[in-house]
């Protein structure tokens, strides 16, 4: 009410923040409810581009600081502008960083237009004062020489008051004149008076406004770290939850529980139960003394006798024993167990038949290996002398030294 439609709201684009935005969006907003004109504007602290060195070189030299220091609030860092758009732009400048409000160009240029109004009035108002100055002064000159006629005797009364009416009329028209200029000026500083004004309280609103974003944002940063948290705990939950369930890695029957499960914390990395696949490669435990060790070797062919499988062995004629099984010894290790003995694990042998179906896990075994094969007569000799047997030996592929 007190502007009417002198009143505007001024939009920046040069900071190029988020928070700009939020305000331009915001005001520009309010001006379209209100029907407010707006305008477009750039705070200009140096003629160009270039001149942006040399203002924050100036800011540092005001705060003593230094330029490496990072711009930002704080501490370790300074003041300063957020880029180099603080400079006085062109319009072709303003018209492409204001292309998508024409109107706010329209009333930068009307606004400008009114200054120049105020100008020209003051202008012309001074001028009329220099004039009615004038001729008040050549009033002044001829009242003075009219007085000094009419007491020679050389003009008659009538002359002399003519000439005084007309002095008392220039000074008239210089008062008046003069109380115009008075009135323009008066104006001009009242409507600075009002601009500094509503500046002023547009920047505290501004500066309520951007304390309360900051503060929404931090309540909103502060919601989102309960909602984050609040899921971490919904996850834990649901981890829980399904850890009620144990999905083993293949299929199996359950053979042996080793925790009871009832109001029973269980660590990670514990057994819970024991349990024996579905699907199994089936292989043989073997234990051999250290003083046969030298007769096996990994490769090496054997048969097999299980419990519960009849048997008939001929010993020297393994092709005509019956109830044994070839296997391939897989598996030789280097040390001693417990007991004494070296263990092996024993496979079945792919180039005979398969191992029974009915086996089961932990049924009992018995396997003798296959020495070499020799002459009756030999094997009677080498007993006789005591001679050690004969075994086979796999060969193993020579690798190729380059």
């Amino acid at each position: 009410e007190q502007f009417g439609e002198d009143f505007y709201v001024e939009l920046n684009r040069q900071y190029k923040t988020q928070d700009e935005e939020y305000a331009n969006e915001k005001l520009l907003a309010y001006a379209k409810k209100h029907n407010v004109n707006y305008f477009a504007a750039n705070s200009n602290y140096y003629i160009d581009k270039k001149g942006s060195k040399s203002h924050d070189i100036l800011l540092c030299v005001k705060d003593n600081e230094k330029l490496e220091t990072p711009k930002g609030k704080g501490r370790g860092f300074r003041y300063g502008m957020p880029n180099d758009e603080f400079y006085f732009k062109s319009p072709a400048e303003m018209a492409a960083l204001f292309n998508d409000l024409p109107e706010a160009l329209e009333n930068t240029n009307l606004i400008v237009n009114k200054i120049e109004q105020f100008k020209r009035k003051l202008i012309s108002d001074s001028s009329e004062v220099i004039a009615a100055e004038v001729d008040y002064k050549i009033s002044q000159e001829q009242l003075t020489r009219g007085k000094q006629l009419f007491n020679q005797g050389v003009v008659s009364l009538v002359e002399f008051e003519r000439r005084t009416a007309q002095n008392n009329k220039a000074l008239a028209i210089l008062t008046e004149k003069q109380q115009k200029l008075l009135n323009t000026r008066q104006d001009i500083n009242i409507v600075k008076i009002d601009i500094n004004s509503a500046r002023q309280e547009a920047d505290d609103k501004i500066f309520k406004s951007r304390s309360e974003i900051a503060t929404s944002r931090g309540e909103i940063a502060g919601t989102t770290g309960d909602v984050a948290k609040n899921r971490n705990i919904l996850a834990n939950y649901i981890s829980r939850g399904n850890q009620k369930w144990l999905i083993a890695p293949q299929d199996g029957q359950i053979i042996k529980a080793k925790k009871s499960g009832i109001n029973e914390i269980v660590k990670e990395g514990e057994m819970i139960v024991e349990m024996v696949p579905t699907q199994i490669d089936f292989a043989i435990e073997l234990f051999v003394e250290p003083m046969d060790l030298i007769l096996i070797n990994r490769g090496q062919k054997v048969r097999m006798i299980f419990d519960g499988f009849p048997a008939i062995v001929f010993s020297g004629w393994p092709n005509n024993s019956y109830g044994t099984f070839g296997g391939e010894i897989s598996m030789v290790e280097n040390n001693r167990n417990e007991n004494g003995k070296f263990r092996i694990l024993v496979i079945p042998d792919s180039d005979q038949k398969g191992w029974p179906k009915e086996l089961k896990t932990g049924t009992g075994a018995r396997g003798f290996a296959l020495l070499n094969t020799v002459p009756i007569w030999y094997e009677l000799w080498r007993q006789i002398n005591g001679f050690p047997p004969d075994y086979y030996k796999t060969k193993e592929p020579t690798k190729k030294v380059k």
